[in-house]
């Protein structure tokens, strides 16, 4: 049956042949196909089109608002308005969800909102399909706070890592903007390729190259305050000691030193003053000691005051001296005692 023009139809035809119209097939019921409904050209439909089987499609789907799951899940899109751009949301139907509201950026809006969590694994990149025990990252958001972490198959406390610009190399900027933050760490931290050491809370590895472990630099003065080397060696304060007999030290501080405690231990041979004691220890005459600091304006080996100002004080050998000539004067003392005792009793005898 061939038609050329419209043809209104009230109620059923049966046809067990094909029937060809070129105008249109208007139906007022429902029209049923057993088996393909085959349109070569475009299908318009002014109400809701519902489908059961499945749909193939060889061309692109051209959707206004968005693509629904059980009309509460799915893709929505807004399109631009004034200022704002383009916006897709995935996940849940939110009407108003809200714009980022962070305190500065370079664009105060969201092109792409998700609703709920995501997730994306290593896939096989032939078939799409998840490979077992590979990695996750999952992106998601809870009441007072957001995360972002990674797992290995179902273990997610020592496998997982999250690598950040691992295989790029190129830098990582965390809360470095305007306003800041607070960064927060575990309870371990590698800087570096150090050995994993779970016992230590900040483990570093300098790799060659690297002669700083720590700086800190105080911008209102201008100056390093306080910098550790690759060596271990330590300043602190604003000055350190570049030339002279000290550079080699391991700790320098400018500024004051407030301490309860200080220990200096030296295993040289003669290095505290008890021979002093020894029989065959040779004192200086008294007045052979006049004699020098007369001379000299100093003890005999003691710093003078010109070495202590260039080289500084170095208290633990200050110290054994001054204990050197504590012990010199008590035998001094006893030396006199006896020559006084020695004295008195040639004064009773006469």
């Amino acid at each position: 049956m061939k038609i050329n023009d419209s043809l209104n139809v009230n109620k059923d035809i049966t046809a067990l042949g094909d029937i060809t119209s070129k105008g249109e097939v208007v139906a007022t019921d429902t029209m049923r196909a057993q088996k393909d409904i085959i349109i070569d050209g475009n299908a318009k439909v002014g109400g809701d089109l519902s489908i059961t089987g499945q749909s193939f499609f060889e061309q692109e789907i051209i959707l206004k608002k968005g693509l629904l799951f059980d009309n509460s899940k799915g893709i929505s899109y807004t399109p631009m308005s004034g200022t704002t751009p383009n916006k897709f949301s995935y996940g849940n139907k939110v009407l108003g969800i809200p714009e980022k509201n962070c305190a500065a950026g370079p664009q105060p809006w969201a092109n792409h909102q998700f609703g709920g969590m995501l997730q994306i694994y290593d896939a096989d990149p032939n078939t799409g399909a998840y490979i077992t025990n590979s990695g996750l990252l999952n992106f998601q958001t809870w009441t007072g706070g957001s995360s972002i972490d990674a797992s290995v198959g179902a273990n997610t406390l020592w496998t997982g890592k999250l690598l950040l610009n691992y295989f790029c190399g190129n830098d990582v900027s965390i809360c470095q903007g305007t306003y800041g933050g607070i960064v927060g760490t575990g309870k371990n931290v590698e800087i570096g390729f150090p050995t994993t050491n779970i016992q230590t809370a900040l483990n570093m590895g300098l790799p060659l190259g690297i002669t700083k472990a720590i700086d800190i630099f105080n911008p209102v003065i201008n100056k390093e305050v306080f910098q550790i080397k690759a060596t271990g060696a330590t300043y602190i304060g604003s000055e350190k000691v570049n030339v002279g007999p000290h550079t080699d030290a391991m700790l320098t501080v400018s500024g004051k030193v407030a301490c309860k405690e200080v220990r200096v231990f030296n295993n040289a041979s003669g290095y505290w003053a008890d021979f002093v004691f020894e029989r065959n220890y040779k004192l200086m005459p008294i007045l052979d000691v006049e004699k020098f600091y007369l001379k000299n304006k100093h003890l005999p080996n003691i710093p003078t005051a010109k070495q202590i100002e260039e080289n500084g004080n170095d208290l633990a050998k200050t110290d054994a001296l001054l204990l050197q000539k504590i012990e010199e004067l008590t035998l001094y003392i006893v030396q006199q005692q006896k020559e006084i005792e020695e004295l008195k009793n040639k004064i009773i005898k006469k």
